[in-house]
């Protein structure tokens, strides 16, 4: 007998300012649903923060318990699987599994998501309630879950090697099945068509993984996107690849391909800057792209140290003369900065901004805008796994080292870094970074990238998913 299966997507507790989505679905759980419901499971989907909202602050977590506990309880399960995608998600991932538990003691509950990979020692629990714990890529762990093949009677909880992919067929996805994505409101949707990243930069979660990069067949990419605008009516494309290749013979081939079959749907992707060629941006011309690139500092000593390039100073060469190429073609684009990181000082940041007003100052026209954040320390990374190295030779402290555990606003506890010896405190790099943005707004911009952009807010702010505050 089948055993049905209940994927659930737990949300985020203490949620003080983490990016909220405007897709109204998890593109990691529907990659799994589809999985699953290819190989004959029988299996529902559960997005507690579409469904119930977030938890701002502890006041309101009795709520958020008795609304998931009463949801929960009209669902039958013998397989749960919680999606951690992200540590801010923790806590609230313990408390449904303990939920589940309560309403069926016999049933497995399976976690797997980013942050499973990079602690799975966080969800070995006192009261057992984790069943399986899969690092890595889930798709066929979680098959074989559902099939029973690891319940052997072994000491649980389990923890199983996800085996990476294949992608030679694609992964086509039920969208018309999805409970999330049934209704034809205009929406943007994602694809990941590669998986794995060739670089290693330290703060980022992928700089611990050991996937072979991968790239979905062009002609099931193209059936795959086609049949995804056909069924949801999305307003624009979004290829959430860990990083698009632009720069490669498949990622040019693929937008050629877009191309031929005139594609308008607006495309966004994130992609190495230092690594295209004018060349690279010519089929771009034909299509509508946002391009998103994490450039991150234009410090040599922090480029190093993020591990963000081997020859920081072709790096920054390769920026100067792309960023000059993009704006003058009136490409769109935003450009990535992350501050306070491990080994930033006032010095440091004066390097990135002097160097970006120096190459912004000598354009014609203006078709790019800025997301500046500050580093935010996640298990999983480079920064982590080798802290003490970041201790002891920068001076970086981080003061909530598992603040993901803590009841406060976990937003601004990730944050909470030292970054180096020279600096006391962290870095006041907002208000030179406001400055030199002031400073910019004087220059020319390209009035046809800026409508682009205010097209893209205005159909944003149109399909804003209802996620809200539980109070």
């Amino acid at each position: 007998m089948s055993n049905k299966t209940l994927l659930i997507y737990p949300a985020c507790l203490y949620d003080g300012g983490w990016i909220r989505d405007d897709r109204n679905y998890q593109p990691q759980l529907l990659v799994l649903y589809s999985y699953l419901k290819q190989q004959g499971m029988d299996v529902e989907v559960l997005e507690i923060d579409q469904e119930i909202g977030r938890v701002k602050d502890s006041e309101n977590l009795n709520i958020f318990y008795e609304r998931v506990k009463k949801l929960l309880s009209q669902y039958s399960f013998d397989i749960v699987g919680i999606s951690c995608y992200v540590s801010a998600c923790y806590l609230s991932t313990v408390m449904i599994a303990k939920i589940c538990k309560e309403l069926n003691k016999t049933c497995q509950v399976v976690v797997g998501g980013y942050h499973a990979t990079a602690v799975p020692q966080d969800f070995v629990t006192p009261e057992g309630l984790f069943d399986y714990i899969v690092k890595g890529e889930g798709e066929q762990a979680l098959l074989e879950i559902c099939q029973g093949i690891h319940s052997d009677g072994a000491r649980f909880p389990r923890i199983i090697e996800g085996i990476p992919r294949s992608l030679n067929q694609g992964v086509e996805l039920y969208w018309q099945g999805y409970k999330y994505t049934q209704q034809r409101i205009t929406r943007p949707i994602s694809f990941c068509l590669t998986r794995g990243c060739p670089f290693r930069c330290v703060y980022c979660t992928e700089s611990t993984q050991n996937f072979k990069p991968r790239e979905y067949p062009i002609d099931f990419a193209l059936r795959d996107i086609k049949n995804a605008v056909e069924m949801t009516g999305a307003y624009c494309l979004r290829f959430d690849d860990p990083l698009f290749p632009l720069y490669s013979g498949w990622g040019q081939e693929l937008l050629k391909a877009l191309a031929r079959e005139d594609f308008q749907i607006p495309i966004l992707f994130m992609t190495r800057i230092d690594l295209l060629k004018e060349s690279h941006l010519q089929v771009l011309e034909r299509l509508n792209v946002s391009m998103f690139f994490g450039i991150e500092t234009c410090s040599e000593k922090v480029l190093k140290i993020m591990r963000k390039a081997q020859d920081a100073k072709t790096y920054l060469r390769k920026i100067e003369e792309n960023l000059s190429l993009i704006n003058n073609r009136g490409i769109f684009s935003q450009l990535s900065l992350i501050f306070n990181h491990p080994g930033e000082s006032d010095e440091t940041v004066d390097e990135t901004i002097n160097f970006l007003w120096n190459v912004y100052s000598k354009l014609d026209c203006i078709s790019s805008e800025f997301c500046s954040h500050e580093f935010s320390f996640f298990p999983g990374t480079m920064v982590s796994e080798k802290l003490e190295f970041f201790e002891k030779e920068l001076g970086t402290v981080i003061k909530h080292k598992e603040w993901w555990k803590e009841c406060g606003n976990q937003f601004l506890l990730s944050r909470d870094v030292i970054p180096s010896r020279e600096a006391s405190r962290k870095i006041n790099w907002r208000s030179k970074f406001d400055h030199f943005l002031d400073s910019l707004d004087t220059l020319k911009s390209n009035p046809e990238s800026w409508l682009f952009k205010l097209w893209l807010l205005s159909q944003r702010q149109a399909a804003e998913s209802d996620v809200y505050a539980v109070s």
